[in-house]
């Protein structure tokens, strides 16, 4: 009868282990992966996978649209797909998109509301977006109805992004338009922005006062005048995407600066 017990004692201890083990390897082997990672590999099972070197995306603070470069992004190509309609097309990637959420909330990622479309048919950011946000961590779906193309890109960078951006956005009177701006090229106190819609986009020229202000000498999509160029002596170091610092007369004639 002792060795009866002994034997039942040694059998349920050897239960709980093997139930630990069990619990163990369940709850921790996921998560020795990253969010990122996870929908990654969940994804790879289904298509190709493949990488961008250099991707961004947009997130909307205090109504300005700030651009992040993503620290990590794979996308998926489904070109082939027979399906036309505008609004149908990010129906071909339901099942990424599903996949991709569930994992996300897992994880303990929150639905951002403002980032993202309502629904298929909402194109108040042209492509279909759905965004969510841990913390510092920002992970985002992007599905482009032009390419058929479905993105999933993360980043912590908001915050960093947002205190570099924001005297330009606000300079440029962008708050609440949807549009980006990226720093192209700085010559001393003048600054060539570029600014982004979401299929679209123009140049801007601003200078940097002895106060830190920024004032907008130009914004369009061609060169400027030689007029201003001149009045207010801009280098040729920020005209590189509209002239090289070629310029329009008062006649209108395109003056060539040969180099």
């Amino acid at each position: 009868m002792k060795y009866m017990q002994k034997d039942i004692l040694i059998l349920i201890g050897l239960i709980f282990i093997f139930i630990d083990f069990l619990f163990f390897n369940k709850t921790t082997a996921p998560q020795s992966l990253t969010a990122f990672e996870e929908i990654k590999n969940e994804l790879s099972k289904l298509n190709k996978i493949e990488i961008k070197k250099e991707s961004d995306f947009k997130w909307i603070k205090d109504d300005y649209s700030i651009l992040i470069p993503a620290t990590e992004n794979f996308y998926i190509n489904k070109q082939n797909s027979k399906i036309t309609e505008f609004d149908e097309i990010p129906k071909i990637f339901e099942k990424e998109i599903s996949i991709a959420e569930k994992i996300l909330k897992e994880r303990g990622y929150v639905f951002d509301i403002k980032n993202s479309s309502k629904n298929f048919s909402d194109h108040n950011f042209y492509d279909y977006i759905q965004s969510y946000k841990k913390g510092g961590d920002m992970c985002v779906i992007i599905v482009n109805p032009d390419n058929y193309q479905f993105n999933f890109s993360c980043s912590n960078s908001l915050d960093q992004k947002y205190t570099e951006q924001i005297t330009f956005l606000e300079a440029l009177e962008l708050k609440g338009k949807n549009a980006t701006i990226k720093i192209k090229n700085q010559k001393d106190n003048y600054y060539e922005v570029g600014i982004g819609y979401a299929r679209t986009g123009q140049t801007a020229i601003l200078k940097k006062s002895a106060q830190n202000e920024y004032r907008v000498l130009y914004i369009g999509q061609e060169a400027p005048s030689c007029k201003l160029i001149n009045k207010e002596n801009i280098p040729d170091e920020v005209l590189v995407s509209i002239g090289n610092g070629s310029c329009f007369d008062d006649d209108g004639n395109y003056i060539i600066k040969e180099n």
